[in-house]
């Protein structure tokens, strides 16, 4: 598999010039990072290169915090402070969006359901997040993510309030399992 790495990242390298243009040759080159342990220096440069490019790809975002997360040597403070800077970046365009977006994607691939007990994820600052995402992008699987989180966050307020938006019906894939949506539901019609 090394080999094989090897050959990608000589590849990538040698048309640098003219595919560094394409974001995705900076997430081809992050990857390659993560699987051949670069340091921070190394790859905290390529993530500010390609960040600086392009900050509003959020594939690059995901990638790092592969690199960022427990499982892989990283830490929930860096995710956190990652996340801080990511908003702060993209701000005036996506306003807190993307606070929520990255802890969406922590949640997915590290502490699934328990992202509020296991990271330094803030209910507040994620809610702000999702309602930014919802202004700019009011579809149901977004809807159906948002109510999700705020009932992990057990804020029952707004997920009574979400709840009233997902139309025709819920999402499974948003829920992950029917146990949750019902205990859901059951928070939201009290």
């Amino acid at each position: 598999m090394e080999k094989y790495d090897s050959l990608a990242k000589a590849h990538l390298k040698k048309y640098q010039k003219i595919a560094s243009v394409d974001p995705e040759w900076y997430e081809l080159m992050l990857l390659i990072g993560r699987v051949e342990g670069w340091g921070k220096p190394e790859f905290t440069a390529m993530l500010e290169d390609a960040l600086e490019r392009e900050p509003l790809f959020y594939q690059t975002y995901f990638t790092a915090l592969e690199y960022l997360l427990p499982k892989w040597g990283g830490s929930i403070a860096e995710i956190e402070e990652f996340a801080l800077k990511a908003v702060e970046r993209t701000s005036a365009s996506e306003g807190k969006a993307m606070y929520a977006r990255i802890y969406w994607y922590v949640s997915q691939t590290q502490f699934g359901n328990r992202i509020f007990g296991r990271s330094f994820a803030g209910w507040p600052l994620m809610r702000s997040g999702f309602e930014d995402m919802i202004q700019k992008y009011p579809d149901q699987w977004n809807i159906n993510n948002f109510a999700k989180f705020a009932c992990l966050a057990n804020d029952e307020a707004k997920t009574k309030e979400l709840f009233k938006l997902i139309t025709p019906g819920p999402i499974a894939q948003a829920w992950g399992s029917k146990v949750l949506f019902d205990h859901c539901q059951q928070l939201a019609w009290r």
